[in-house]
């Protein structure tokens, strides 16, 4: 998320300056981009972590396909999440438009991240009790 702040500050800092100085169009990327951040880099970083803890061996990290598609996945989501063009908005009060590309990438993270939670919980009730020490 540390990535994401240092990100959206420079959106920021190109929005002011491709407006000549307009602060409040700096503002309104910065807005945006704080409401639709939890949808991206904070769900990708869950997505990755997930698997990545997941294929993990006693006392280490491995490098197993999983990680490495899981790595591909949420490349490739970050990546349309800033190359595919933005052409359908829709405005949401007090006058915000959204991309709907960005809720669909969005919503599609949320969906992977949710089914990996799902699947942990699932494995978690079905392991049975380490003993108490």
């Amino acid at each position: 998320m540390g990535f994401a702040a240092l990100e959206s500050t420079g959106y920021a800092f190109t929005a002011l300056l491709l407006s000549h100085g307009q602060i409040s169009a700096s503002l309104a990327e910065t807005v945006i981009r704080g409401l639709l951040t939890p949808f991206g880099h904070g769900v990708w970083t869950g997505i990755l972590g997930a698997v990545l803890f997941h294929q993990r061996a006693p006392h280490r990290f491995r490098i197993t396909g999983p990680v490495i598609l899981a790595y591909l996945f949420v490349s490739a989501l970050h990546g349309l999440w800033d190359g595919l063009p933005n052409t359908f908005f829709f405005v949401i009060p007090p006058g915000i438009s959204l991309s709907i590309t960005t809720l669909l990438l969005g919503v599609i993270g949320l969906v992977t991240l949710a089914i990996l939670y799902r699947g942990a919980l699932i494995r978690q009730m079905h392991r049975p009790a380490a003993p108490y020490p």
